[in-house]
């Protein structure tokens, strides 16, 4: 840990305008710059649009129905999304993965059978190259299953090609974890062009060097656990695997913030036995705030509420999504900031 001591901090409630037509929580969603000001493109599986809201007047500016059938159909609701501005959006769903221009038409459709784009990190779009993480269509139940699978994909949208990066950590060839952890989540450092990797299981990240396709390892654990064991039972199904993950340990999403140069890890701590019993599935989670040289800053627990896909980081802080399912009006955000002791 660093000496500096520090204070995470609830500084203000974010509640973007809403109707019956918006749904309250979603796991696609960015930021983005519009003349200087913060937007933000939120999906709603209600209606499948895209939503673009203006922070600052906490309104909606704009919708854009995405079509379910027929030629510029993307099936039903989003598995990952980017809006990169209004001409260019990016949309995977289970139908097919798309790199879209929905001004006019669907402009690409990429089919790939070896995997499943999931949620839970914004696309990247550097010139052609589109970096997306993917689920590898995988037997999890074999280590040997991990050892040429990869957890990035990047799709060059001009050639049509794929490549693959991120290879699954040794961890996962050495045991079996089953499906839940057969993911990963990342951060793009635009300041280093960076990608910074975070698996589920495994305390380290990885720095994929973009410019150099370099791969470094650095220890990132949280002070709650280090190492997490693979089971002791072969998982042989989705009843096994869930299992597993709730009772284990695991490490989730991975934001950075280049507003303050540091990153943002959730990580998770499994249930036991008697609350699995009495079909009590929800983990213990915590934030990891790390430096630029992923030196841990801080680690705070967050309370049952709060979901750690839906988040996003703005200028004034990280906003973590807090969905309010009684009240149609708003969609619910806190704002949390790194403050100084006092």
């Amino acid at each position: 840990e660093t000496d500096q001591k520090f204070d995470w901090v609830l500084s203000d409630s974010l509640l973007l305008e809403a109707d019956s037509t918006v749904a309250p929580l979603t796991i696609c969603l960015n930021l983005f710059k519009e003349d200087s000001q913060e937007k933000l493109a939120y999906f709603s599986d209600t209606d499948n649009s895209i939503c673009i809201y203006d922070i600052d007047s906490k309104k909606i500016e704009g919708k854009q129905i995405l079509e379910r059938e027929g030629e510029n159909g993307v099936g039903e609701g989003g598995l990952s999304m980017h809006y990169f501005n209004k001409d260019s959006i990016f949309v995977a769903t289970g139908n097919y993965n798309s790199y879209t221009d929905y001004k006019e038409s669907v402009s690409k459709k990429l089919i790939f059978a070896q995997a499943e784009i999931t949620g839970g990190a914004p696309a990247v779009l550097l010139g052609e190259k589109l970096y997306t993480m993917v689920r590898p269509y995988i037997d999890p139940r074999y280590p040997k299953s991990f050892k040429e699978a990869s957890a990035i994909y990047v799709l060059d949208s001009k050639k049509n090609k794929l490549q693959e990066i991120g290879s699954f950590p040794e961890v996962y060839r050495k045991g079996v974890y089953g499906i839940n952890y057969a993911k990963s989540y990342y951060a793009y450092n635009e300041k280093e062009n960076n990608l910074i990797i975070s698996y589920p299981a495994d305390p380290n990240l990885y720095k994929y060097d973009i410019k150099n396709a370099k791969m470094s390892t650095h220890a990132a654990p949280s002070k709650y656990f280090d190492d997490i064991p693979s089971s002791k039972k072969p998982i042989e199904d989705g009843d096994d695997g869930f299992r597993f993950y709730i009772l284990s340990n695991s490490y989730g999403q991975l934001y950075y913030d280049k507003y303050r140069d540091v990153y943002y890890r959730f990580a998770s701590r499994g249930t036991d036995e008697a609350q699995y019993k009495e079909k009590i599935f929800l983990k213990k989670v915590s934030l990891m705030i790390l430096n630029k040289n992923f030196k841990q800053i801080l680690e705070v627990d967050v309370p049952v509420g709060y979901v750690t896909q839906m988040c996003f980081v703005g200028e004034k802080g990280f906003y973590i999504g807090k969905p309010d399912f009684k009240n149609e009006d708003f969609i619910k955000f806190h704002l949390f900031t790194l403050q100084e002791a006092k």
